[in-house]
């Protein structure tokens, strides 16, 4: 083999190292994050029969943000908008 030949197969197998060093913190945050999940269910199951009473409940990030809220309706010619109001004002300094 010549070298630039040596150079690729370096370079090929440093990135498929870096792939599967890559893949693999992935996969074991993944399985950390399940298994504080299930520690978490634990303690709250272990609380709730020690003490009778469970904790608040956790929120989700839907119940967090709440129903969903209509848009506001258009204004009206009773309300005036806020850049009309803006101009009757300048207008009512400058004279």
């Amino acid at each position: 083999m010549s070298t630039p030949d040596i150079i690729k197969l370096v370079a090929f197998i440093l990135f498929l190292l870096v792939s599967a060093i890559s893949w693999a913190a992935k996969q074991i945050a993944e399985q950390k994050k399940i298994k504080d999940a299930k520690e978490a269910a634990q303690r709250r199951e272990e609380q709730l029969l020690r003490t009778g009473r469970a904790e608040a409940p956790i929120q989700t990030a839907t119940e967090l943000r709440g129903p969903a809220e209509a848009p506001p309706p258009p204004p009206t010619l009773s309300t005036p908008s806020p850049h009309a109001d803006a101009r009757r004002r300048l207008q009512e300094l400058a004279e």
